[in-house]
């Protein structure tokens, strides 16, 4: 006897933006055991710790808020560096501003440093 409910259609689709696809990967057992290690204190299932990891790879380290920060302290470094050389000039009696402006120098070198370790770590 045919049944005179009609079908229910389920889901919408989702737009093509929000699809997703299959990959299947062979890797070592460490490797795997690793990631869902990771994935458990991340708090995230392994399959969105594997997305995570490779969009930071393909995207790389330049939209991390770690290395903006980074920027960001350079920049302020750099700009206080410019304020005390302006501020000591060629007064010879500037040996304190002489000194605050070797400790500006001094935060834009480490700044620079941690810019060039980040950088490097890609």
């Amino acid at each position: 006897m045919p049944s005179n409910t009609p079908k229910r259609q389920g889901r919408p689709p989702k737009p093509e933006s929000e699809r997703t696809g299959n990959f299947s990967v062979r890797m070592p057992q460490d490797l795997r055991a690793k990631l869902e290690e990771a994935a458990q204190r991340a708090g995230r299932s392994t399959n969105a710790e594997i997305v995570h990891r490779l969009q930071g790879s393909i995207e790389g380290v330049e939209g991390s808020p770690k290395r903006q920060a980074v920027i960001d302290a350079l920049i302020e470094a750099a700009e206080e560096a410019v304020r005390w050389w302006e501020a000591v000039g060629d007064a010879p009696e500037a040996e304190e501003y002489r000194d605050l402006l070797k400790d500006s120098m001094d935060d834009l070198d480490t700044w620079l440093t941690r810019l060039t370790r980040l950088d490097s770590a890609k």
